[in-house]
């Protein structure tokens, strides 16, 4: 009785190693027959199914929070009294932004010295897009980047107003006003999602930046308000 149990036990095993692993829970536990080994047997299948519903809960947690925060960088309430709106892009870049009807006021703040950019895209990759650049001891201006490339100012409309940079305590500071729809360029919507790409670097040249120093981000630059309705304006008697 005994030497047939065993030699059955060892047969299954045998069968199960051919057939491979299996992808459900807990089915690769052994065949055994006394009742101690019964329950150790289930109480391993309990934990191998913990451990992979876990597994799938876990990495949907992942995509939802990726998700979210790409979309929902958040509204701050500007420091500046020129502007309702700030975004800490990154440890060192911070957008400033304020909609007036048909622009959009801007400041770039960059700790340290070098460049910053933002550009309006259609994706999260640098290609396409309608930047605007800051760079020490120059105003602000527009370019156009085609590729992962240079951004170019050659056949770009300088039509930003009210622009300045500064140079405090160490920190880049630039300020522009930017119409937000402008023929051949891309829109920026004052209501609903921008996709925007940005870099910065404590290089002067455009012509690099390291992986750390750049990104992309969704913003809806009315942060959920609706915007004020123009005040009529009275006809002359």
């Amino acid at each position: 009785g005994g030497a047939a149990r065993l030699e059955n036990i060892l047969l299954r095993n045998r069968v199960a190693k051919r057939r491979g692993p299996s992808r459900r829970p807990g089915a690769n536990c052994c065949t055994v027959t006394s009742l101690p080994q019964r329950k150790f047997c289930f109480s391993l299948r309990g934990v191998d199914a913990m451990a992979f519903f876990s597994t799938k809960i876990l990495r949907k947690a992942v995509v939802v929070w990726a998700t979210l925060a790409l979309v929902a960088r958040g509204c701050d309430v500007a420091d500046d009294p020129d502007y309702d709106y700030s975004l800490a892009i990154d440890s060192d870049l911070t957008f400033y932004w304020r909609v007036e009807e048909e622009v959009l006021r801007g400041r770039l703040v960059l700790e340290g010295s070098g460049y910053a950019s933002i550009a309006r895209s259609d994706d999260r990759i640098m290609g396409d897009d309608d930047a605007i650049i800051c760079e020490e001891g120059v105003d602000p201006r527009k370019y156009y980047i085609e590729r992962r490339s240079t951004p170019t100012d050659d056949d770009v409309s300088q039509t930003l107003t009210d622009v300045s940079t500064a140079t405090t305590n160490g920190d880049l500071d630039c300020r522009f006003t930017k119409i937000l729809a402008e023929p051949g360029e891309k829109e920026i919507f004052a209501t609903g999602d921008n996709q925007f790409i940005w870099a910065h670097d404590p290089s002067p040249s455009l012509t690099r930046h390291d992986g750390f120093r750049r990104g992309d981000f969704i913003q809806d630059l009315s942060c959920g308000q609706t915007p004020p309705t123009p005040k009529p304006t009275s006809a002359p008697t």
